[in-house]
C-alpha cells in the first residue's frame, strides 16, 4: 500500500467524521428522543412489574437494577441533550455548539440499541429470601404484662434455656403476652436467622406444624413425602441454622426434633446455633411432657391493673359521671377477676351505660351468672359471666344468632366477611331487604356491631379487612349457649 493510498484513507475518515460531527444535528437528536421514548415506555412496564412481584413477595433482580439504572441515565442524558439543542442558536441552521451536540449524540447511539434489546420486562424479579422475623399486628397495650415479657425475653436470651412454656386459662392474655415478646426489640438483637409463628389450636397435628414450619422458612415439601422424609428434611436445613420458633395454642405435646427444632453441637471453631422454642397453652401438663427448661403461669391481673384495663375499655368519662358510678365500676372490674379478655369486654358493654339504674343491674347480673362447666373453665369463671353479659347486651334474638353461626367456623379460623353474610342470609337471619347490596351492607353493619363489642376480632384490628375471627374462648361458649 502506497503513502498516498495511506493518506487518502486518513483524510476519507477525517472527512466523514468531519461531515458528522460538522452537521446538523437534528436528525440523530430526533432518533435519540423516539429511542428515549421506547425506553421510557419500557420502564413504566418494568415498574409496574417490579410494584407487582413486590406484593408478591419478590424481589428486583440485579441485572434488572443495573440495567434500569443505565436506562434512567440515558433518558435524563437525551433530555439534556434535546434541551442543549432546542435552546442552542445556530446562525443559518449551524454553529460550532453543534460539534457537542453531536459528539453527545455518537455516545449515546452506542448503547441505545444494547438498552432496548436488554431491558426485559418478564424477567425483573426473583423470590426474596425468608426475612428473619416479620411483626406481627398488635396494640401498644401491655397492662399488666411487662413483668412477664422483660423476664420471658431475658430467658430466651439466656443460651441454657431451649424450651419456654407459657400456660394460663383461655383469654388470660397468652397470646398478646407472646406476641409482644415476638416484637421485643431485643429478639432482633439476638441474630436469629430464622424467627418463626406459627398457631397451633386445638386439634392441629404435626404434619401441619412441618408444613406451616417449612412454608416460614421457604423450605419444599412434596405432597407425596412421608412423615420420615419431612422430620429428615427439616432436620438437616435447621441444623446448622439458628432458630426461634414460637408456637401459639398447642394442646397436646410435639416431639420437637420431628420439627427440626433438635440442638446440634457445634462444629469446630464455630458458633453454636440456637434452636428456641416458646409456646402457650392451657395445660400445665403439656409444658412437662415437652420437658421445658422454664415453665411460665399466666396468672389475671392484680387489681389496679385490672382497673386500669377496665378502665381503658369503659372509657374515664363515662365512669367519671358521677361517685356513685364510679364505686360501681370498681365493683364490676373486681368480678372479672383479672381476666384480660373479660375486663375488656365487660368495659366495652359498659362504654355505652350511663345511669345508675343499668350499672347496678350489671353487676347484679355478674355476681348472679352460674353456668356449667365447659371447656374445663370453672362454673363460676368470670369469663363465662362476661360472654353472657356481652351476649344477653345484643339488640335481639337474630343478632344473638347471627354471633352464634360464627361458631360453626373451626377454632381460630379467619372467616371471609362475604361467606359469613352469605350464611346469615341463608339462614334468614337477614331479611326485608329491597336489593342483595342493601343486605351486604347491612351484614357488614351487623358484623362491625359485633366487632366493637369485642365479640368478633377483625383481622390485623383494621375495619377494611375483608376477614373476621371468633377468639377461642368466645367460640366455646358460643357453642355451649348454642348447644342449649
Amino acid at each position: 500500500m502506497t503513502l498516498s493510498t495511506v493518506l487518502g484513507q486518513i483524510l476519507n475518515k477525517i472527512c466523514n467524521a468531519a461531515s458528522f460531527y460538522l452537521a446538523s444535528p437534528q436528525s440523530s437528536v430526533n432518533y435519540l428522543g423516539r429511542a428515549a421514548e421506547r425506553l421510557t415506555a419500557k420502564l413504566e412496564d418494568v415498574n409496574q412489574e417490579i410494584a407487582e412481584a413486590e406484593r408478591n413477595g419478590q424481589t428486583t433482580t440485579n441485572e434488572t437494577r443495573l440495567l434500569k439504572r443505565k436506562a434512567e441515565a440515558f433518558v435524563s442524558e437525551v433530555a439534556a441533550i434535546q434541551r442543549d439543542y432546542g435552546a442552542m442558536r445556530c446562525l443559518g441552521g449551524w454553529s460550532w455548539n453543534c460539534v457537542s451536540i453531536n459528539q453527545r449524540v455518537s455516545e449515546r447511539m452506542e448503547e441505545v440499541s444494547e438498552l432496548i434489546s436488554g431491558v426485559d420486562v418478564s424477567k425483573v424479579a426473583a423470590k426474596l429470601p425468608p426475612p428473619a422475623a416479620v411483626e406481627l399486628p398488635i396494640s401498644n397495650n401491655v397492662v399488666g404484662m411487662r413483668s412477664n415479657l422483660i423476664q420471658i425475653v431475658n430467658q430466651i436470651r439466656d443460651e441454657n434455656n431451649s424450651v419456654i412454656g407459657i400456660y394460663g386459662m383461655g383469654g388470660i392474655g397468652k397470646t398478646t403476652l407472646l406476641k409482644h415478646i415476638h416484637n421485643h426489640e431485643d429478639i432482633s438483637k439476638l441474630k436469629f436467622e430464622h424467627v418463626v409463628w406459627i398457631v397451633a389450636s386445638q386439634g392441629c397435628k404435626l404434619q401441619k406444624l412441618q408444613m406451616d414450619l417449612a412454608k416460614k422458612v421457604r423450605l419444599k415439601f412434596e405432597d407425596d413425602e412421608s412423615e420420615d422424609d419431612r422430620v429428615s428434611k427439616l432436620y438437616n436445613f435447621l441444623k446448622q441454622k439458628s432458630c426461634l420458633l414460637f408456637l401459639d395454642d398447642i394442646w397436646e405435646s410435639y416431639d420437637l426434633v420431628k420439627l427440626g427444632m433438635e440442638q446440634v453441637p457445634a462444629e469446630h471453631g464455630k458458633e453454636q446455633k440456637r434452636k428456641v422454642v416458646i409456646f402457650t397453652t392451657r395445660s400445665e401438663q403439656v409444658c412437662t411432657e415437652m420437658s421445658a427448661d422454664v415453665i411460665k403461669k399466666v396468672e389475671g391481673l392484680p387489681y389496679d391493673q385490672a382497673w386500669e384495663l377496665f378502665l381503658k375499655n369503659a372509657g374515664e368519662h363515662v365512669i367519671n359521671i358521677e361517685p356513685r358510678i364510679t364505686g360501681l365500676a370498681k365493683q364490676i372490674a373486681e368480678e372479672c377477676a383479672g381476666v384480660p379478655l373479660a375486663l375488656i369486654t365487660v368495659g366495652k358493654v359498659m362504654s355505652a351505660k350511663r345511669s345508675i339504674e343499668a350499672w347496678n343491674e350489671v353487676l347484679r347480673q355478674l355476681k348472679k351468672s352460674h353456668m356449667p362447666k365447659v371447656t374445663g373453665m370453672k362454673e363460676r369463671d368470670p369469663m363465662l359471666a362476661a360472654f353472657k353479659l356481652s351476649y344477653d347486651n345484643l339488640e335481639d334474638d337474630n343478632m344473638r344468632a347471627r354471633l352464634l353461626c360464627c361458631s360453626l367456623w373451626p377454632e381460630d379460623f379467619e372467616i371471609h366477611k362475604v361467606e359469613l353474610i352469605q350464611c346469615w342470609i341463608g339462614l334468614g337471619l337477614i331479611d326485608e331487604f329491597d336489593s342483595i347490596n342493601e343486605a351486604f351492607d347491612r351484614g357488614h353493619f351487623h358484623i362491625e356491631t359485633l366487632a366493637s363489642a369485642c365479640l368478633l376480632e377483625l383481622i390485623d384490628g383494621e375495619i377494611h379487612t375483608t376477614k373476621i375471627k371468633m377468639h377461642d374462648v368466645i367460640r366455646d361458649m358460643a357453642l355451649w349457649t348454642a348447644s342449649n
